[in-house]
């Protein structure tokens, strides 16, 4: 039963996280088209602008400890 249990609550997570990541790519896709056509405001995109930045250096920084 406990062994049932566990499966069944990993599935659940898993779909949740599936789900969960599949709607912040969306969400992501439609403020990098309104990034690139211009339709943010200033104050958004320069966070975008900052995530941007900082989403290179962990890549970056990634390779180097690899």
């Amino acid at each position: 039963m406990e062994v049932w249990f566990g499966i069944l609550t990993f599935s659940t997570l898993k779909e949740e996280r599936y789900t969960r990541a599949k709607k912040d790519m969306t969400v992501e896709a439609e403020y990098s088209e309104k990034y690139q056509r211009g339709e943010l405001p200033a104050e958004e995109e320069q966070k975008y602008e900052e995530a941007l930045k900082e989403e290179e250096y962990k890549k970056i920084m990634e390779e180097f400890k690899n």
